[in-house]
């Protein structure tokens, strides 16, 4: 999850709790915006390094590959 996208859409009305904290990534390259979805509970937090593109999105991809490997994503149902 990202707050603010290129894009000018953010995810901050975001259902938090309909997907579950645990199936969340924080990844704003904002402390803040990482800061405010620790209080809420978002235990994986990585900073987005705009300057080193790759370096983050490998650490995206092994945080997705633990949650896999330990079963920690979660279905959605509503």
């Amino acid at each position: 999850m990202d707050r603010d996208c290129k894009l000018h859409r953010s995810f901050h009305i975001f259902d938090i709790k309909r997907f579950g904290v645990d199936n969340i990534i924080s990844i704003s390259s904002v402390p803040k915006y990482n800061e405010e979805m620790k209080k809420k509970g978002v235990k994986r937090i990585i900073l987005k390094d705009l300057q080193d593109i790759d370096g983050f999105s490998k650490k995206v991809v092994k945080e997705i590959e633990e949650m896999i490997r330990k079963g920690r994503l979660k279905s959605i149902n509503n």
